[in-house]
């Protein structure tokens, strides 16, 4: 049994879906209380921008304003939060992957979620970076982060279209066997 394999029985579990929603769910709810004075647009704008002057000018209005202690605060949850979502998106696309009866073939999807997460914790360490010392806000490093945010985002979701096309698969085999 391969690794995916053993990953797709593990988290084909209704304790570790539940538990990594509430997780989620209450992590998600945390980071956006934290994150509101800044302004989530602006939050998310600065994440996925390659600019590093666009990247220190919105660092250095924060500075400036006083608000920077609030993006940093964020990061105490937010190098959590990966691992929280990864295990949700894990588990449920293990989950639909087994009742929609998907290949073993097909277990290299499960990779998806790992990445987004993998790619969040790139973009956090590159921020703590960023917040230490201006200096390592370079073009490569700016580039790298806004890539790491953006695959972060495009893993995510294709992960969720990757489960709500199971989940749509599993209700119609389920309405078809029912005659429905």
């Amino acid at each position: 049994m391969g690794m995916l394999e053993k990953m797709r029985m593990i988290f084909d579990s209704r304790r570790v879906i539940s538990g990594s929603a509430i997780l989620y769910a209450a992590s998600q709810i945390t980071i956006g209380l934290i994150l509101l004075p800044l302004g989530p647009a602006r939050v998310l704008e600065l994440q996925t921008s390659v600019s590093p002057e666009f990247i220190s000018s919105v660092l250095g209005d924060w500075r400036a304003a006083g608000t920077l202690r609030v993006f940093i605060n964020h990061f105490y949850l937010d190098f959590f939060h990966p691992f929280f979502y990864g295990a949700l998106l894990l588990a449920l696309m293990a989950r639909f992957l087994n009742v929609a009866r998907v290949s073993p073939r097909w277990n290299w999807l499960l990779l998806a979620p790992i990445l987004a997460a993998a790619m969040d914790l790139c973009e956090n360490i590159l921020y703590v970076a960023f917040i230490a010392d201006r200096s390592n806000i370079t073009v490569l490093t700016s580039v790298l982060s806004g890539l790491a945010s953006i695959t972060k985002w495009a893993l995510v979701g294709l992960s969720v279209i990757i489960i709500s096309a199971l989940f749509v698969k599993w209700v119609i085999k389920h309405r078809d066997a029912a005659g429905v």
